[in-house]
């Protein structure tokens, strides 16, 4: 996991195409799959700190999220 922080390996080799332009050059599964997993992460977050005080609205976080991202 290293690799893929700022000054790893893996990060630097994103930041120049094949044909050695500097920039971002992230494909969009990856994209997908970092917006998927932070906003997961951020969920789960949430419905634990407001389960502590507010259970009906942890239970709303917890349906919302399920309602736009069904299990395959």
């Amino acid at each position: 996991m290293c690799g893929l922080t700022h000054g790893g390996l893996e990060q630097l080799s994103r930041r120049i195409s094949d044909k050695g332009e500097i920039g971002c050059h992230f494909n969009s599964e990856d994209v997908q799959r970092l917006l998927a997993s932070s906003t997961g992460v951020l969920v789960r977050c949430a419905i634990q700190f407001l389960g502590i005080e507010r259970p009906d609205a942890s239970k709303s976080v917890s349906d919302k999220y399920i309602a736009l991202y069904p299990e395959t």
